[in-house]
C-alpha cells in the first residue's frame, strides 16, 4: 500500500464512513485484485464481439485532437459484424483462438482476427496491468448511492514511461499513454466497472483514440465464485471522423487444469479438421483431396445473420460428390462437411445487405474427417450475386478478402437474412495447406 501516492479530490468529510476512508478502501481493493489473481483458477470462456459501424453524417475536419472533443458528433450507423471466440488467460496473458479449435494463439488477437479493429485486455488483463504495473496514484472523484448500492469512484493517470498499453501501427507496436477511472464497493473492495481511456493515437494507427469499459460480476469458476468481466464495451474514434462500437459479452466460463492442457499455435502447425479419433489419425492423414475438383455443398443447419458470428461452425453434406480426373469417387454425394463462417456482416447504408463468408474444413471420407479446401466455383459466383446488384449483364464479383483463404463470400438482400438449410454453393477444391494461415 505504501507504494501508493493518493490525492484525494474535495469531499466532505461526512460523507466518509468510518473504516471507509479512500486510503482504507484503495487498501481493500489492492488486497481483493491480489486475492483474485492468486486464486482463480485457470479458466477460458466464450467471448463473442459485436462491432457497430459509424459514419460521420458530413465532411469533418481531419484532426484528432477536434473529434476527440466531439462525443455529440453525428454519425450514421451504416453496419454490423460479429465474432465469436474463446479467450484465456494465461502465464503468457491472453490467448484466442476459434471455438472448438485444439490450440490457442500466442501471437495476439491480430494474427486469429484479421480484419477490422479489435482489443484486447477486457478480459483481465487491464486489471492486471493497471494494479500491479502502471498506475501509481489515484485520486477520489465521488461517491455515489444508486438504487442502494454505495460507490466509491477513483481515477488515475499513467504517462507513456509507466504505460503496457501498446497499439498496433500496421506492422510494429507503439506503447501509449493512457488514464482510467473505477467504482468499487467500498466495503468489499470489489471493482463494479472499470473505464480506460487512450492518449491521442499516432495518425499512422487510423484511429484517434480508443475507451473500453469493463463491468465486472461474480461469476462461478471450478468450486469458487470470483469478480471477472461480463461484459464489456470498446469505442475506436477513427481519424476518418467514423467511429466503431466492440460490445463484448464472455459466457460458459470454465476452469482448466494447468498450463499444459493449453496447446499453443506454432509455426508451421495446420488447421485441424477436428474429429478423428487418435486411432483413425494417421489413416486419415494420408488422405488428400486434389485440387481443381468441382463440388456442390448442401447446407444442414440454417444460418441467421441475427445471430451468427464469425467463428461459428457450420454442417453441410456434399449435393454432388467430389471425383477425381479419372472419375473415381474420391468422398461420396452425401458426405458431411464441416467449416466455419469467417465473416457475417450486415450492412445498412447505403444499401441493405448480409455479407456470408464460408470456408469448408473437412469432409468425412470412410468414416473419418479429412482437411477439405475450397474456393467458390466463380462459374456460379454472379448468377448468386444478380439479385443483389440487380444488373442482368456485367455484375460486380465480390471475393473474399486476402485474409479469408480458401472460401467463399455469398451476398443476400436486406439487413436480415437467414441462410435455409437446403442452401446449395458451388465450390472447386483447393490447396489445404495455404502459405498463410487463418
Amino acid at each position: 500500500m505504501t507504494r501508493w501516492a493518493l490525492v484525494l479530490a474535495t469531499l466532505a468529510a461526512a460523507a466518509a464512513e468510518p473504516g471507509n476512508t479512500p486510503t482504507e478502501v484503495l487498501a481493500r481493493v489492492l488486497a481483493k485484485v491480489r486475492e483474485t489473481r492468486q486464486n482463480i483458477p485457470n479458466y477460458s470462456c466464450t467471448q463473442t464481439i459485436t462491432r457497430d459501424y459509424y459514419k460521420a453524417v458530413a465532411p469533418e475536419p481531419p484532426s484528432c485532437e477536434y473529434l476527440v472533443g466531439r462525443p455529440d458528433l453525428e454519425r450514421r450507423h451504416t453496419a454490423t459484424d460479429r465474432l465469436r471466440l474463446e479467450v484465456a488467460m494465461s502465464a503468457k496473458g491472453e490467448l484466442h483462438s476459434w471455438p472448438g479449435e485444439a490450440r490457442f494463439n500466442d501471437k495476439g488477437i491480430d494474427a486469429v482476427v484479421r480484419e477490422g479493429p479489435v482489443g484486447t485486455g477486457a478480459f483481465g488483463a487491464y486489471i492486471g496491468a493497471i494494479f500491479d504495473q502502471d498506475a501509481k496514484k489515484f485520486r477520489l472523484v465521488r461517491e455515489t448511492v444508486t438504487n442502494g448500492e454505495h460507490r466509491m469512484e477513483f481515477a488515475f493517470d499513467v504517462p507513456v514511461e509507466d504505460s503496457h498499453y501498446r497499439v498496433k501501427l500496421r506492422t510494429t507496436w507503439m506503447t501509449n499513454a493512457y488514464s482510467g477511472r473505477f467504482a468499487v464497493d467500498p466495503d468489499s473492495g470489489e471493482i463494479a466497472w472499470l473505464e480506460v481511456t487512450t492518449a491521442i493515437l499516432p495518425e499512422a494507427a487510423g484511429t484517434c483514440q480508443t475507451s473500453t469499459r469493463l463491468e465486472l460480476s461474480k461469476t462461478a469458476i471450478g468450486s469458487g465464485e470470483f469478480m471477472v468481466t461480463r461484459h464489456a464495451e470498446q469505442t475506436f474514434v477513427q481519424s476518418d471522423a467514423g467511429k466503431v462500437v466492440n460490445t463484448m459479452s464472455f459466457s460458459s466460463c470454465r476452469e482448466y487444469r494447468g498450463e499444459s492442457s493449453i496447446s499453443y499455435e506454432t509455426e508451421g502447425a495446420l488447421p485441424d479438421a477436428g474429429g478423428t479419433a487418435p486411432a483413425a489419425k494417421k489413416e486419415a492423414d494420408g488422405l488428400r483431396i486434389p485440387w481443381n475438383l468441382r463440388f456442390s455443398l448442401e447446407l444442414t443447419s440454417a444460418i441467421d445473420s441475427a445471430g451468427a458470428a464469425a467463428g461459428d461452425r457450420f454442417t453441410g453434406r456434399l449435393d454432388t460428390a467430389i471425383r477425381d480426373s479419372s472419375g473415381k469417387t474420391l468422398a461420396r454425394r452425401g458426405a458431411g462437411v464441416e467449416g466455419r463462417i469467417l465473416r457475417m456482416e450486415r450492412y445498412y447504408w447505403p444499401t441493405a445487405e448480409c455479407i456470408l463468408v464460408l470456408r469448408p474444413e473437412s469432409v468425412e471420407v470412410r468414416g473419418m474427417k479429412i482437411p477439405l479446401a475450397a474456393l467458390e466455383d466463380l462459374r456460379y459466383t454472379a448468377a448468386q450475386q444478380r439479385p443483389v446488384t440487380k444488373r442482368k449483364k456485367g455484375a460486380v464479383l465480390y471475393l473474399p478478402l486476402p485474409s479469408e483463404t480458401n472460401a467463399a463470400l455469398f451476398r443476400f438482400p436486406g439487413d436480415h437474412a437467414v441462410v435455409k438449410r437446403g442452401f446449395v454453393s458451388h465450390w472447386v477444391t483447393a490447396d489445404p495447406f495455404p502459405a498463410s494461415k487463418p
